[in-house]
């Protein structure tokens, strides 16, 4: 059933500005890690290592840093927001861009679903899909209702990704194979620079799987990333509309 009060899902933990201070913040640990390794190390160090003080300053300092931002950027993440929300609430979903008005899919409309999924190997990635292990499998959920439209999506383990669709069987997520359609983009895949196609072959639009490769590729330009957890909640509150 569609929730009784707001839910709230925030899109793209990891937005561009996150990930610009994450780099910024790894530079300024390493260097106030090493700074401080190089001070201390003489001063408590056994007499025979106090020698290796810059060496074991070098080897340390980065691991200590990464340590430390990793803690950081978790918190960050629940306080610094991309901006991009979709909420459910009573009447329905309300989508929320940075660069565009509000728009509402309302529960009571002709609401049409469309899910698939695709493994994230065999083709050359970019961006966010990079700094995903290649086994996983992104879910993805179009919404729509008129004219408006939501993709949301998720990046999950495999395990994970088998257990949530298990747990919403009404949700049939149609398998799509991305090195399809990039290894026949006209580029060579290994020398080019990752990039999205620069069309989708018109067989494969003409296919059994066209509809979610046109929804693919609007995913690409539109679409609202959201955590595992998120992106259940949102699956199961559609499917709870049916």
């Amino acid at each position: 059933m569609p929730p009784s009060s707001p839910i709230v899902l925030h899109a793209d933990q990891e937005h561009g500005g996150l990930r610009l201070t994450v780099i910024v913040l790894v530079f300024v640990f390493t260097i106030l890690f090493f700074t401080l390794l190089n001070t201390l190390w003489p001063q408590i160090a056994p007499p025979r290592l106090v020698d290796f003080a810059f060496i074991i300053a070098c080897s340390s300092s980065l691991g200590l840093a990464l340590v430390a931002v990793w803690g950081v950027e978790q918190g960050l993440k629940r306080v610094w927001h991309s901006g991009r929300v979709v909420t459910l609430n009573e009447d329905g979903i309300v989508v929320q861009d940075v660069d565009a008005p509000p728009f509402a899919l309302n529960w009571q409309g002709n609401m049409n679903q469309l899910y698939w999924r695709f493994t994230l190997k065999g083709y050359k990635r970019g961006g966010r899909e990079r700094r995903v292990p290649e086994k996983w499998i992104c879910l993805a959920v179009q919404v729509r209702e008129g004219e408006n439209q939501v993709i949301t999506y998720t990046y999950a383990a495999p395990q994970k990704a088998e257990e949530l669709m298990t747990r919403h069987g009404r949700a049939h997520f149609n398998e799509i194979y991305p090195a399809n359609v990039y290894a026949g983009d006209g580029r060579n895949r290994y020398l080019s620079l990752p990039s999205r196609p620069a069309k989708i072959p018109a067989d494969i639009l003409a296919g059994k799987d066209g509809k979610q490769w046109l929804a693919e590729q609007r995913r690409w330009v539109e679409g609202f990333e959201l955590t595992n957890q998120d992106f259940e909640e949102f699956i199961s509150a559609v499917i709870g509309h049916q």
